[in-house]
C-alpha cells in the first residue's frame, strides 16, 4: 500500500502537474521555441505512464486479494452459523448474498485503483493551479464544495438511489426462490400444464419484470447523477471565467494555465464525485449480510478449551445424556411452535436403539440434538459425564457419522481420502452392490447420478469410513429395496454393534423392531421409552 501511494501520488499529482506547466509554457504567448520542451513532455508521459500502471496494479492486486478473503471468509461465516440458522435463511438467499452481493462488493473494491489515481491528478493540478494563483485556487474550492453539497443533498438526503437497490436486492431475493423451484420442482411442472404456466406467469415473469423495471429506474437516477458529476466542473469553469474571473481581472497567462488545468482534471473529478452512487449498491449488499447474520469481520481462532475424548468400556457412565432438554421449532402443519421435551434419555455404549414415532412428533430434532447440531433452549446434554458447551461442542460434533433423510451427497470423499484405505472403499462398494457403478480414484467419486437407494448407499460408505463412534440412520432404509433392507438390518447394523459402535436408528418399519435393543417412542415431542431386546 505504501509503494502504491509513493507511485501513484508521484504520476498522479507530480506528473500531472509538470505535464500541465509544460503544456502552459507551450502555449504562453511570450514564451520563445525551446527545443528541449518534447523530450522532457515525452519523458514525464513515459513516467506518468509506467507509475501509474504500476501503481494500478499494486492496488489492484489488493483489492482481487481482499475480494478473495471476502469470499473465503463469507463461506467460512455460514459454516460457522448454527444449523438453525441457516434452515431459517435457507437456501436461495443464501446462494443470492453468495453471488449477487458479494459481487456487489468485489464492484466497489475494483473502483479503488480508479479513483485513488484520480485523486492523485486533481491533487497534483490543484497544487499547479494554487502556484499560478491562490486565490483561483481557494474560489475554485469554495465553488465545488458548494456543488458538492448540493450534488449530495437530493441522492443522499432523499436516498433516491437507496430505495431502488433495496427493491432489487429483494427482488433477487424472490428470483432465487423461483430458481430453486424451477430446479428442484421440474417434474411437477413438466406434468402440470396449468401450475407451470401459472408458476410462469406469476412468478418468474412477474419478478424479472419487476427486476427490469427497478434497474431501469435505478440505473436512470444513477446515470443523470453522473452526468451531473461530469459537468460540475464545466459549472464552476464558466463561472470563473464569465463572471469571477472578469472581476478579479486576472492575466492571461495565469487563466490560460487555469484553463488547462481544469479540463485536465475533468474526467478524474467526475470519476470522485461518482464514488458515492457506485458504492450505493455494496452498500445494500453489506446491510443484506448483516441481516442474514452472516459477519464479515475477522474472527478470533480459538481451539476448544476442553477436549472431549471417547474411551470404549464406559461401564456405568452413559455414553451420552440428556438431562431436561427442551427445545422449540415452527411445524409446518399449523402456525403454533411446537415444544420438543422436557426429554431425560442416557444412550448407552453399544446399543442399537431405534427412534420410532408419528409424523411431526420430533424424531429428526431429537437426533439433531443429540449429535450437536442444534442447542437446547433449555437443559444440558453429557458426553461421558462431561457437560457439552459452545466451548467444546464441535469436539462433541465429531464422535458422530450420520446419514439424514435429506443427506448431501458429496462426489469427493474430503477428508477421507488416502492410498492406504483404497481397498477398504472397494470392500464397502462390493458389500453395498455397488463396484459395478461406481470407482474411486484419488478419493473422488466417478459419479453420484444414481437411484435415491444408491446415493444413500453411498452416504453410508462415507460413513462407514468416517469409523466414528455413534451412527445415526434417518430414515436410511426407506428408499432400499426388499432385500436390501433385510441386509441393513440383519447385517450391517449387527456388523457395526459388533465393531463397538452406538447405533441410533430412526424408522417407521416395524418389521425390524426385534433387532434394536431398545425403542424410544416420542409422541407430540414427548418420549416414551419401551424395550425389545434381540432375543426376544
Amino acid at each position: 500500500m505504501i509503494v502504491a501511494a509513493v507511485t501513484g501520488a508521484v504520476a498522479g499529482s507530480g506528473c500531472s502537474a509538470l505535464i500541465i506547466s509544460l503544456i502552459h509554457r507551450q502555449l504562453r504567448q511570450n514564451a520563445g521555441p525551446e527545443p528541449y520542451l518534447p523530450l522532457i513532455f515525452g519523458l514525464f508521459i513515459v513516467a506518468y505512464y509506467v507509475l501509474s500502471s504500476y501503481s494500478e496494479y499494486i492496488l489492484l492486486s489488493l483489492s482481487q486479494q481482499e475480494l478473495c478473503r471476502l469470499r473465503l471468509r463469507f463461506s467460512q461465516r455460514v459454516m460457522e452459523l448454527p444449523l438453525k440458522r441457516i434452515e431459517e435463511i435457507g437456501g436461495p438467499d443464501l446462494m443470492a448474498s453468495l453471488t449477487n452481493d458479494v459481487e456487489k462488493i468485489a464492484n466497489s473494491l475494483r473502483q479503488i485503483p480508479t479513483i485513488f489515481l484520480s485523486g492523485s491528478m486533481i491533487l497534483g493540478a490543484g497544487l499547479y493551479v494554487a502556484w499560478l494563483s491562490w486565490t483561483l485556487c481557494l474560489i475554485t474550492i469554495v465553488l465545488l464544495s458548494v456543488g458538492v453539497y448540493l450534488y449530495r443533498l437530493p441522492l443522499y438526503k432523499l436516498s433516491l438511489l437507496q430505495r431502488y437497490w433495496i427493491r432489487l436486492r429483494d427482488g433477487w431475493d424472490d428470483l432465487f426462490r423461483h430458481f430453486h423451484a424451477l430446479t428442484h420442482g421440474t417434474k411437477e411442472l413438466l406434468i402440470h400444464r396449468n401450475r407451470r404456466e401459472k408458476f410462469f406467469d406469476l412468478c418468474l415473469r412477474e419478478t424479472c419484470f419487476q427486476l427490469r423495471d427497478d434497474a431501469i429506474r435505478g440505473k436512470t437516477i444513477q446515470n443523470l447523477f453522473f452526468r451531473i458529476g461530469d459537468t460540475l466542473y464545466l459549472i464552476v469553469l464558466g463561472l470563473m471565467l464569465f463572471i469571477i474571473v472578469p472581476w478579479l481581472k486576472i492575466e492571461n497567462d495565469i487563466l490560460l494555465g487555469y484553463v488547462m488545468a481544469g479540463l485536465f482534471i475533468m474526467a478524474p473529478l467526475g470519476s470522485l464525485l461518482n464514488f458515492g452512487p457506485n458504492f450505493g449498491e455494496a452498500v445494500v449488499a453489506l446491510d443484506k449480510l448483516k441481516a442474514l447474520g452472516v459477519p464479515l469481520k475477522e474472527k478470533e481462532k480459538r481451539s476448544d478449551q476442553s477436549e472431549m475424548r471417547f474411551a470404549a468400556d464406559t461401564g456405568p457412565v452413559a455414553l451420552i445424556r440428556l438431562e431436561g432438554v427442551t427445545y422449540h421449532y415452527q411445524r409446518e402443519i399449523d402456525d403454533d411452535k411446537f415444544r420438543l421435551g422436557p426429554i431425560n434419555l442416557e444412550i448407552r455404549e453399544g446399543e442399537t436403539t431405534f427412534i420410532v414415532g408419528g409424523n411431526g412428533s420430533g424424531k429428526t430434532t431429537l437426533l439433531k440434538i443429540l449429535c450437536g447440531l442444534y442447542t437446547p433452549e433449555e437443559g444440558k446434554i453429557f458426553w461421558l459425564g462431561e457437560e457439552v458447551t459452545g466451548e467444546n461442542c464441535e469436539t462433541y460434533r465429531q464422535f458422530f457419522s450420520v446419514v439424514f433423510s435429506d443427506f448431501y451427497l458429496f462426489d469427493n470423499l474430503f477428508g477421507l481420502e488416502s492410498p492406504s484405505r483404497d481397498n477398504e472403499t472397494l470392500k464397502y462398494l462390493q458389500r453395498l452392490h455397488l463396484d459395478r457403478k461406481v470407482t474411486i480414484e484419488d478419493g473422488k467419486l466417478s459419479t453420484v447420478d444414481l437411484s435415491q437407494g444408491q446415493r444413500k448407499r453411498l452416504a453410508l460408505l462415507t460413513a462407514y469410513l468416517e469409523d466414528r463412534p455413534v451412527y445415526i440412520f434417518d430414515e436410511w432404509a426407506a428408499d432400499q429395496d426388499p432385500v436390501f433392507k433385510g441386509v441393513f438390518y440383519r447385517e450391517l447394523l449387527p456388523e457395526l454393534k459388533e465393531q463397538g459402535k452406538t447405533l441410533l436408528v430412526i424408522t417407521h418399519d416395524d418389521t425390524w423392531y426385534d433387532t434394536a435393543d431398545r425403542i424410544i417412542k416420542l409422541r407430540d415431542g414427548q418420549l416414551a421409552e419401551g424395550a425389545a431386546r434381540t432375543d426376544t
